[in-house]
């Protein structure tokens, strides 16, 4: 945390190359937080079961938002899209939701040309239920591995690339599991990968409630 803030802060200070070489810093030291923190979840998950979450009203517009416009800073040469309402209450933990937007605009950056659009949409399907997906156009995941690439290690070989994931998208998984939602990819040669997230209607939690479960 020390190390990013005083990367942030010089950010500020400096121009040209020397700016360029910060940025890369702190995008290293982004990557190395978010592994701590998938291992951290991930022990979690392995011993107590599902991730503790804290449901409460939220805008999910402004948590993929703020996770859009946060890669978009990180890879100011890539085209990342996002197509949204104005606004969608939904009743979730946004904390996690941005983990989970995060990791899978990451992952969609990762296997996709450098010259290819990231999309994302966030939508309403009704009842207080909602969906965010994340498509790009990188190579296809084999049918008969798509079930895998949500295991914890998993490293899922593809022509020119590969589809892991270490924990990233098992995370994910356990954070919309512990929301009773669920996720599924599509993914052809044709129109490339698209992983989908469905959230239902939550509850808030009640005071005193440790949030964990659903």
């Amino acid at each position: 945390m020390t190390i990013a803030l005083s990367c942030e802060l010089i950010l500020a200070e400096v121009r040209g190359s020397t700016k360029t070489w910060v940025n890369r810093a702190l995008t290293a030291v982004r990557r190395a937080n978010g592994l701590v923190d998938d291992l951290l979840d991930a022990t979690r998950v392995r011993l107590g079961g599902l991730l503790p979450i804290e449901r409460a009203p939220v805008d999910l517009v402004r948590v993929v938002e703020q996770a859009t416009d946060d890669h978009r800073a990180r890879q100011p040469g890539r085209l990342i899209g996002l197509e949204a309402p104005a606004t969608l209450i939904a009743v979730c933990d946004a904390k996690r939701l941005s983990q989970v937007v995060n990791n899978l605009i990451g992952n969609a950056i990762q296997h996709s040309p450098a010259s290819s659009m990231v999309r994302i949409s966030l939508r309403s399907l009704g009842d207080g239920a909602s969906e965010i997906s994340v498509h790009n156009h990188g190579p296809a995941i084999p049918e008969h591995l798509k079930a895998r690439i949500f295991e914890p290690f998993e490293r899922v070989e593809t022509v020119g690339t590969n589809h892991s994931i270490g924990l990233g998208l098992y995370i994910v998984r356990e954070i919309v599991e512990a929301h009773d939602g669920t996720i599924a990819v599509e993914s052809t040669a044709d129109h490339g990968t698209t992983f989908r997230v469905q959230l239902p209607a939550g509850r808030a939690e009640p005071a005193g409630s440790d949030g964990a479960g659903a």
